[in-house]
């Protein structure tokens, strides 16, 4: 047999089973996709809480086989006023830092040895400290952050090194676009500076190690601070060392800024210029349900099903079918004052950022004015439930959830709802209902972040867009 036949032989051979194989998938149908039930999430542990006589709260979570343990310090306080905003970060920098014993290579060392790194984050009127540690460091951990907290370094030349850091951070050309358009969103529904936008754009001209100094001695207390710790640990080796580092500190309680939410509930649209980007940054969003109320337990079914999962309805318009973004996504988000905002957010090439808008516009209003089918809701209830159980999968979040609960007991002083469990029988109708309720075309505030230049006539359809909304 020549190489011809042989070669034709090969080619026969090939196709008779490729046809048996196609005759075969025509005649025997794909098994039916396995019937997946609904996902019960359980209540959710409460941790123990105790406070020492000056005013330093400690909330613990046992959980776990692995020997590690989550250690948090959350200072609840933030600037009130532009003047403060300075103060506020160089604070946070030097607690980056360490103590006046414990700084640099050192601090960072100790925190390895023990087996973690150090995290430490400013939010709306909050101060976090964040280490994960092996189990027998715990109440080591607990010691060392209490030293940083109460006696950071405040002197002359580290206060300079924190400010150098604080304006490089602040005008850095890595920033992007996202924080200048979230931070105009929040300054649009929250006119009374909930989440501190006013920081944007404070100055740097007053500080210097006395001011600071002032600042930390009148704005961060032990009444206003809780230490949490989730995991494996020695509950008694960890009460003794919060009492004998943290319980020496001396508070006063220092008064706080009133919080009562100002909302904005009415279409407004924001360009921020921002020369020679290249990208949009995209907000659309409107204030949510308050914390702690039955709308508010059941809205998270509202962000999934439109923008907050990886098949959600925004989602797969605009990157699986338009192609716009590469990461859309939305959230719930909850201000010091316990009001909160829902918003849906995108980064996407500056000459489609009004189609971007036009079709989150759309789904929007989609799911405002029909009811989503039963099954749709029922994949985003287990979405839902299934991303909770994967948070109490780990210690950061089961931190992160307890010290939700906690603020939504201590600090807004609203009952702590199990969600899941709300989330878990909210109708179609009531999901089309809290759409329409509180992300109407009436109540939505769109930012976009760009170079105007290169938005061109774009600006003009979105402002129309908004003015529509307002008939």
């Amino acid at each position: 047999m020549n190489a011809k036949r042989c070669g034709a032989l090969v080619v026969l051979v090939v196709a008779a089973v490729t046809a048996g194989a196609s005759a075969q998938g025509q005649s025997d149908p794909s098994p039916a996709r396995p019937a997946v039930g609904p996902i019960v999430v359980p209540i959710a542990p409460r941790p123990d809480t105790a406070r020492l006589a000056n005013g330093i709260r400690v909330v613990a979570l046992p959980i776990g086989a692995s020997p590690r343990a989550v250690v948090r310090v959350v200072l609840e306080t933030g600037p009130d006023y532009a003047a403060d905003c300075d103060q506020a970060d160089v604070i946070v920098n030097l607690l980056k830092r360490g103590s006046g014993r414990l700084q640099g290579s050192r601090l960072i060392d100790s925190i390895a040895h023990m087996g973690g790194t150090l995290n430490v984050s400013r939010g709306a009127e909050r101060v976090e400290l964040t280490t994960q540690v092996l189990e027998r460091f715990a109440p080591a951990t607990v010691a060392l952050l209490g030293q940083i907290v109460i006696q950071p370094s405040i002197d002359v030349p580290t206060v300079r090194l924190a400010m150098r850091d604080v304006l490089l951070a602040r005008t850095g050309a890595g920033r992007g676009l996202d924080a200048p358009a979230l931070q105009a969103f929040q300054a649009i529904v929250f006119p009374t500076d909930e989440f501190r936008t006013i920081c944007d754009a404070a100055g740097a001209s007053t500080v210097n190690d006395s001011t600071v100094r002032a600042y930390f001695a009148a704005r961060f207390d032990p009444v206003h601070t809780t230490l949490f710790i989730v995991g494996r640990y020695d509950r008694r080796q960890v009460l003794a060392s919060v009492a004998a580092v943290f319980g020496k500190w001396a508070g006063h309680g220092a008064a706080r800024r009133d919080r009562r939410p100002t909302l904005v509930g009415v279409p407004a649209v924001r360009i921020v210029q921002r020369p020679g980007a290249k990208q949009a940054a995209i907000v659309v969003g409107a204030p949510a349900p308050p914390a702690g109320t039955s709308d508010f337990n059941s809205f998270p079914i509202v962000d999934a099903m439109l923008g907050g999962g990886l098949i959600s309805r925004i989602t797969m318009n605009i990157r699986e079918a338009k192609g716009y973004a590469y990461g859309p996504t939305s959230t719930i988000a909850i201000a010091p004052s316990g009001a909160s905002y829902w918003a849906e957010t995108a980064d996407v090439a500056a000459n489609v950022a009004w189609p971007t808008v036009r079709e989150i516009l759309h789904e929007i209003d989609r799911l405002a004015t029909v009811p989503p089918a039963k099954d749709e809701v029922m994949a985003t209830q287990r979405f839902v439930a299934g991303t909770t159980l994967l948070t109490r999968a780990s210690r950061f979040g089961t931190v992160d959830e307890i010290e939700r609960q906690d603020q939504l007991r201590h600090v807004y002083g609203v009952a702590a709802a199990d969600q899941s469990a709300a989330a878990h029988v909210i109708t179609p109708a009531a999901v089309q209902g809290l759409t329409a309720a509180y992300l109407s075309p009436s109540r939505l505030t769109i930012v976009v972040a760009a170079d105007t230049s290169v938005l061109g006539a774009q600006a003009d359809s979105i402002r129309a867009a908004v003015k529509r909304g307002k008939e």
